[in-house]
């Protein structure tokens, strides 16, 4: 899930008009320059940051919601922001896609930008993103582990000393 600490942590990412600074939620480019809400530009980054890919509407949720449960709505009015945003500051830049009962994708002359920031970029990997079913599965298994092995441990201590 990308948390506020993450947009604080982000470089500034210059496509060619448009520049994206998530530490001040700051987009800017030839039509003026817009602050967005945090949850907003979380949305925004996991579109940039998956290139023209699909981004489900699942993936967005557990990303930028994280395990709260909200509606369809707020995703929409989300994806409406985004485009206002794109339109105002960088006009014809990019276009947001909706791949019905799907997700979305970026599209336009933006892609190109994103492959040749990537291409300058050697050592820059995408985020990988945990899903919250493996991540429970992890903390229960390091759990069970922890457990058994703090129970074994003082089972055998207190074998070893009513033996002496």
């Amino acid at each position: 899930m990308l948390k506020l600490s993450d947009l604080a942590l982000r470089p500034d990412l210059q496509l060619g008009p448009m520049l994206v600074s998530p530490s001040r939620r700051l987009v800017e480019g030839p039509g003026g320059h817009t602050h967005l809400e945090p949850l907003i530009m979380q949305v925004f980054l996991l579109l940039l940051d998956a290139g023209g890919k699909v981004v489900t509407r699942n993936e967005l949720f557990d990303q930028c919601w994280g395990g709260v449960i909200v509606g369809d709505d707020s995703l929409n009015r989300a994806i409406a922001k985004v485009r206002r945003t794109s339109a105002h500051v960088a006009p014809g830049l990019l276009e947001i896609e909706t791949i019905p009962r799907t997700g979305y994708r970026l599209t336009g002359e933006i892609l190109e930008l994103l492959s040749k920031d990537d291409a300058t970029s050697p050592g820059r990997e995408a985020p990988q993103a945990i899903s919250r079913r493996r991540l429970v599965g992890g903390a229960a298994a390091t759990a069970a582990a922890l457990g058994a092995g703090g129970f074994g441990s003082s089972t055998r201590a207190k074998t070893a000393n009513s033996r002496s």
